[in-house]
């Protein structure tokens, strides 16, 4: 990323929770290697799909379960270690539809396909570089609540 950063060309970096495979791509990385999009640019054309019945089948975990890592979290905002966190839950999903399939026809603004490895979505952005400065934004899902409609904002 120095290298890329200190001459100036765009790249694209993804990162994995316990950071042992960070990837860097170039953003002219051929679309077999990686595809990505973002509202003002993007590595492919995104042809459109042809319309197939699609299946999904969710196996999300327990109530038992998870209300045992809920419990944890209140546990841990009452001892005062954190005042915001993002529990999730691990939800494995049986689809007919590729990887690639999922990508095009995803209406995230901002979203990444790694062949036949993930495919990744977000109406958010995470960091942002414009004119050399870096910006980070909150956690996905939060929003102050001082912005004018935030309710419905958070909720759409």
């Amino acid at each position: 990323m120095n290298r890329l950063g200190s001459r100036g060309e765009p790249f694209v970096f993804l990162l994995d929770f316990l950071m042992e495979k960070p990837l860097i791509f170039s953003v002219d990385t051929p679309p077999e290697k990686l595809q990505w999009q973002t509202p003002k640019k993007c590595s492919i054309q995104t042809s459109a799909i042809k319309h197939k019945l699609t299946h999904w089948k969710t196996f999300p975990v327990s109530f038992t379960e998870y209300k045992k890592g809920f419990d944890l979290v209140q546990q841990h905002i009452r001892s005062g270690d954190t005042y915001l966190l993002n529990f999730t839950q691990p939800t494995p999903v049986k689809t007919n539809l590729s990887l690639e399939e999922i990508f095009q026809i995803s209406r995230a603004p901002y979203k990444i396909l790694l062949p036949n490895k993930f495919v990744c979505f977000s109406p958010e952005p995470f960091v942002k570089i414009e004119d050399g400065q870096i910006s980070s934004f909150p956690m996905k899902g939060t929003i102050d609540a001082g912005t004018e409609n935030a309710e419905e904002l958070i909720l759409s």
